[in-house]
Order: structure tokens, then C-alpha cells, then sequence
């Protein structure tokens, strides 16, 4: 589920395999950092993440900011974009002013343009597959209708190709209840993902 916003980013390090994410996951502690939608931040802060699935229902403490400037970026850091396509453009414009040189960017977004958005100011640019059966309807609560396995991410460089990052991110989402597999064609795998939507 990806929270509706202007800055909605979360991070994952893929040097500590630490994933982050309103891509929720039911591992407390091995979330980073998550920038919110309106009364997601203060949701977040205040009771935490809740993650409902068939199996069980979890809080899951998480760091929560309202702007990329205050989540303390590195280099080896990689944003995580979790919008709708139209808040793209400005995500972006606001992570290029604060992100350190270097950092990579991955779209966990439904269209196909935003990574094209993403590579205008950003080097390295990753496209992820997204097919999660879950609902964020209320502030600070995701509900994950499957298990044990919460969804598929699949990751890939765009335009096409692997990597050591994309192989640290796959594992990273493997090891967190996802599927997931570094595919050189992750835009054709998104491609296809439109037609079934």
C-alpha cells in the first residue's frame, strides 16, 4: 500500500538489508524511515504502523518525517517512491534539492513514467513491480490481505538491467514476506502490469 502524497518516500539501505516502507512488512525494527500523507505522520508518531493480516496483527514502531531534509539521507541510501504518478514530478524535485550525490532512486509505482521523472535528476533509477493485495484506508493502519507471503516486488535498473543494489533490494524484500526477483526487464514486467489493472 503506498501512502497519497507530494513526498511520500520511504528508504531502504540496501547495505544493512533495512527496508522501510508504507511497502509494510510484519519485522519490527527492520523498518527505516517513512515520510507520510496528511495524518499519516501523526499517526505514525503516535501509535505506530498497524499491520493487519490473515495471520496476525502487528504495531510496528517507525521513524516518521514530514520532509526528505529531516531523514538524514546518505549516499548509499535508496528512496523508495510509493505515490500516485501525478505527485512524481514533485517528489522528485524535492529529493533532488536535499539527497547527497549518488543516491539511487526505485518507483514502487503502478505507471511507467515515473522513473523516466526519476532519471531527469538522479543517476541511478530502479523500477519495482509492484503486486501487493493490500488497503491503506486509515491513517497509520495497512491491511495486507495475503500470506504468508505479502505480496510480489520485483526490482530492476531502468531502463533495463541487475545490479548489486537491485540484488540487495530483492533480498532485502525476500527476507520481509515478499517475493521478489532482480529482473533486467522489470519495466516489461510493469508494462504488463497495466494491462491486468
Amino acid at each position: 500500500a503506498a501512502a497519497h502524497g507530494p513526498v511520500a518516500l520511504v528508504l531502504l539501505d540496501a547495505h544493512a538489508d533495512t527496508i522501510a516502507a508504507i511497502i509494510v512488512e510484519p519485522i519490527a525494527g527492520n523498518m527505516g524511515l517513512v515520510s507520510p500523507a496528511e495524518g499519516f505522520l501523526e499517526a505514525l508518531r503516535e501509535r505506530g504502523l498497524t499491520l493487519r493480516s490473515p495471520a496476525e496483527t502487528v504495531v510496528l514502531p517507525v521513524p516518521a518525517v514530514a520532509h526528505p531534509a529531516d531523514a538524514g539521507l546518505g549516499p548509499s541510501d535508496v528512496v523508495i517512491l510509493a505515490m500516485k504518478s501525478q505527485h512524481t514530478p514533485d517528489a522528485v524535485a524535492e529529493l533532488a534539492r536535499v539527497a547527497p550525490p549518488g543516491i539511487a532512486v526505485a518507483c514502487a509505482q503502478n505507471g511507467v513514467a515515473n522513473e523516466r521523472a526519476a532519471l531527469r535528476s538522479f543517476a541511478d533509477v530502479y523500477g519495482i513491480a509492484v503486486m501487493l493485495p493490500a488497503t491503506h484506508l486509515s491513517p497509520g493502519v495497512v491491511d495486507a490481505w495475503s500470506t504468508p507471503v505479502t505480496g510480489m516486488l520485483d526490482i530492476g535498473r531502468y531502463p533495463a538491467g541487475v545490479d548489486a543494489t537491485a540484488e540487495a533490494m530483492s533480498a532485502a524484500f525476500a527476507g520481509a514476506t515478499f517475493d521478489s526477483v532482480a529482473r533486467p526487464d522489470v519495466m516489461r514486467w510493469k508494462y504488463r502490469k497495466l494491462e491486468v489493472n
